[in-house]
């Protein structure tokens, strides 16, 4: 790692001031200049991603501070680049609230009521099948999905103070749990050293607890981090405010799970910046038989751009760890994304085919008390190449100051004392 000024001598607050600078500069440019977008945004970018990387990563609160700097930048490097893609003619006159919650959610209030439109054309559509007979496992879900990302925008007239007490009790809900996972780090020992590329989680009790504390630990800061950020905008400047979650553990599938309940965010934004590019391109190259703009593009397009999806992906969460962790990279957080996109290109291949021969899609229409449990093997099984960097390096040990931690253990060796005398 690149190392110019050291954190005890610059004041990592005023850094931390630098990525909304350059999100401003971004916007004036967008409004008031000339420039192409996707040039701005890269050199955004660039500047955002760097600015990590010459600061020495340190351990206790300094460490906490590198940490948020780090995820701004990532964060901001995303964004401007998914704002790119956006049509200049909306990005020239949109204003500064509407740009913040652009930026957050790549989301507008004309976007939002467009794409409300198209999903309650499609519910209406898919509750139409349902009513002619189609009772299938496919379309009692196609259905629910639906209502659920219906009833996920938020109209303003229902963001009350009864919805904004509830917002809080479950960011609160969220830091407890974020307030136990650490301490739980912090007191127990560390597992012995992880082999690379390791899969399974079921093989070494003690491992499987850690395992299982960290995705605890993820879900939970991210929801209680974007949640409680902004619902604070939202309250501000009026805007719509849209969870980041749809209950992932309820997944039936990995498809299910990437595409609509894992963080919508990132899945948005991976959508715009990568899939439908992708998408787009095949399709001048390889035009459908049909001339039809609304027709189903060819299986084989949909996977290629998945795979490039996934690898957009892999490079993303490859470079977090390479800025976060002192140790040489392993790629495992690489891998794992590249196998979860091959492994959700497979499940459409079989449901589609199983389709055709069978008239029976396994991956949509297998029940729900067999799908979920299958899918959450699935994905614990792959999870220690995504969490094995961080639990290698400690990642979420180091932003604790070392004297709470020592008071923390001392504190839990005297209760064992108490309770076992």
């Amino acid at each position: 790692m690149l190392l110019v000024w050291d954190p005890v001598d610059v004041n990592l607050w005023l850094v931390q001031l630098a990525i909304p600078v350059l999100v401003l500069l971004f916007f004036a440019s967008v409004r008031h200049s000339s420039i192409p977008p996707p040039l701005v945004a890269v050199a955004v970018s660039a500047v955002a991603l760097s600015i990590p990387l010459v600061i020495q990563r340190h351990s206790g609160f300094y460490g906490f501070l590198w940490n948020v700097l780090l995820a701004h930048a990532i964060f901001t490097a995303f964004r401007t680049v998914s704002m790119s893609f956006m049509p200049r003619s909306l990005l020239s006159v949109i204003s500064l609230p509407h740009f913040v919650e652009c930026f957050v959610t790549f989301e507008t209030p004309q976007t939002r009521a467009l794409e409300e439109a198209q999903l309650r054309k499609r519910l209406q559509q898919a509750a139409m099948a349902v009513a002619k007979g189609d009772r299938s496992q496919a379309a009692a879900r196609r259905v629910a999905r639906l209502q659920r990302s219906i009833s996920s925008i938020v109209p303003r007239s229902k963001q009350t103070w009864t919805y904004a007490a509830g917002v809080a009790i479950k960011v609160a809900v969220n830091v407890l749990v974020v307030a136990l996972c650490l301490s739980y780090l912090v007191i127990v020992p560390a597992n012995d050293p992880i082999p690379e590329m390791r899969l399974f989680m079921f093989d070494d009790a003690k491992f499987g607890i850690d395992l299982l504390v960290y995705v605890a630990l993820l879900y939970s800061l991210l929801q209680a981090a974007y949640t409680s950020t902004f619902h604070v905008w939202s309250v501000v400047f009026n805007v719509q405010f849209r969870p980041i979650m749809d209950s992932p553990f309820l997944a039936t599938s990995l498809r299910d799970f990437w595409s609509f309940r894992w963080n919508h965010i990132v899945q948005k934004s991976l959508r715009d910046v990568a899939f439908v590019p992708v998408l787009g391109q095949l399709r001048k190259i390889n035009p459908p038989p049909t001339s039809r703009s609304s027709a189903s593009p060819p299986m084989w397009h949909v996977g290629v751009a998945c795979i490039c999806t996934f690898l957009l992906s892999s490079a993303l969460h490859e470079y977090t760890v390479f800025a976060m962790t002192d140790k040489p990279t392993t790629w495992e957080q690489g891998v794992f994304f590249l196998v979860h996109g091959g492994l959700v290109v497979a499940e459409m291949v079989v449901g589609s085919l199983c389709l055709r021969v069978l008239r029976f899609n396994p991956i949509e229409e297998t029940p729900k008390w067999i799908s979920v449990p299958v899918t959450a093997a699935m994905l614990l099984c792959t999870a220690p190449m995504f969490f094995a960097p961080w639990m290698r390096d400690s990642t979420a040990t180091k932003a604790i100051p070392p004297a709470a931690a020592d008071a923390l253990r001392s504190w839990w060796s005297a209760a064992r004392h108490a309770a076992f005398q």
